[in-house]
């Protein structure tokens, strides 16, 4: 997870996709409402989690400073995704 505060807060990001994200191939996790926590330290519970899934020529943004993650790709396919 990217800590709240690692990026500006103004920074926003995003990830498209140029194949299908599904929860299997690494899809995006993000814990909305993360970016205004006062607590630096605190750590999301599991429902808080969100993720990303979507078709490809879709794309997910979201302010840099919210908690976010690259799931896991539990399969033999690799997505191809550009970011910033």
């Amino acid at each position: 997870m990217h800590p709240p505060g690692a990026a500006p807060r103004a920074a926003a990001r995003f990830v498209g996709r140029l194949t299908d994200f599904a929860a299997g191939n690494g899809a995006t996790v993000v814990v909305p409402g993360s970016h205004r926590w006062q607590d630096r330290t605190r750590r999301p519970e599991e429902h808080q989690f969100v993720i990303a899934e979507m078709p490809a020529g879709s794309a997910v943004f979201y302010l840099g400073s919210t908690l976010h993650a690259r799931g896991a790709n539990t399969t033999a396919i690799n997505g191809v995704a550009a970011c910033k």
